[in-house]
C-alpha cells in the first residue's frame, strides 16, 4: 500500500478574491476601511493593512496579515453571505515545514530556480526558509508562500507519477495468452482435485 504524501497546510484567501470582496463592500455596501476592519474583528489599526492590500500598495503581504484577513473574511461571511461566491482559497505549506518537504520530495535548487524564474520572488529568500528557518525572524510573503507550495505540489505529483511506473501490474491484452492461462489454471485445478480425491 502506498503511503499518502501529505503535510498540514494553511488556508489563505487569494489576494485577488480579497480585492473583489473589499471592492464589493466599499462600492456596493458603502463601508469604509475601519468599518470593514470592525466587521473582521481585527485590531484598531489593522484597517491600514486592508487598505494597502486592496489598493495594491503592498504587492505581497506577509503570512500573518493574510491569515488575519482570511479569518476576518470567514467572520464577514456570516453578515454578508453574498460575498461567499467571490471567495477563493489557496492552501500553502507552513514555513517551518519547508525544509522537511524539500528533503521529502527530493527538491533541487536548479529545478526550483527554473520553476520560479517568471515569478517576482527571491530565490535566496526561499532557500533561507528551507535551510535556516529558525534563524529568520521575518515571515515569508504571500507570493513566496504560493510559489513554494506550488513547487512542492509539482514535486509531489511528479513523484506520484513515478511511483505508478515502478508498480509492476500485469496487463493482459492478448486474448490467446489469456486463453492459455485459463487452460493452465483449469488443468491445475483438475489435477489438484484428482490428487485430493485419490487420497
Amino acid at each position: 500500500m502506498q503511503q499518502k504524501m501529505t503535510t498540514k497546510k494553511i488556508k489563505l484567501i487569494t489576494k485577488e478574491s480579497f480585492v473583489d470582496v473589499v471592492d464589493y463592500l466599499v462600492n456596493v455596501k458603502d463601508l469604509s476601511y475601519p468599518d470593514i476592519n470592525k466587521k473582521f474583528g481585527n485590531k484598531k489599526g489593522f484597517y491600514n493593512n486592508i487598505r494597502n492590500v486592496y489598493k495594491g500598495a503592498v504587492n505581497s503581504p506577509s503570512l500573518s496579515i493574510m491569515q488575519s484577513i482570511t479569518k476576518g473574511i470567514e467572520t464577514l461571511i456570516k453578515q454578508y453571505p453574498e460575498v461567499e461566491q467571490k471567495i477563493k482559497y489557496v492552501y500553502v505549506i507552513p514555513p517551518k515545514r519547508w525544509s522537511y518537504c524539500w528533503d521529502k520530495y527530493g527538491c533541487t535548487e536548479g529545478e526550483f530556480k527554473e520553476f520560479i524564474k517568471d515569478i517576482k520572488i527571491s530565490f535566496e529568500g526561499c532557500m533561507n526558509y528551507v535551510k535556516r528557518y529558525n534563524s529568520i525572524s521575518a515571515e515569508p510573503r504571500y507570493e513566496t508562500l504560493v510559489a513554494f507550495s506550488a513547487y512542492i505540489k509539482y514535486r509531489q505529483t511528479l513523484i506520484g507519477d513515478m511511483i505508478k511506473y515502478y508498480d509492476k501490474v500485469t496487463v493482459d491484452h492478448n486474448p490467446s495468452g489469456r486463453k492459455l492461462r485459463t487452460k493452465e489454471r483449469l488443468t491445475r485445478q483438475f489435477w489438484l482435485q484428482q490428487n485430493r480425491s485419490s487420497k
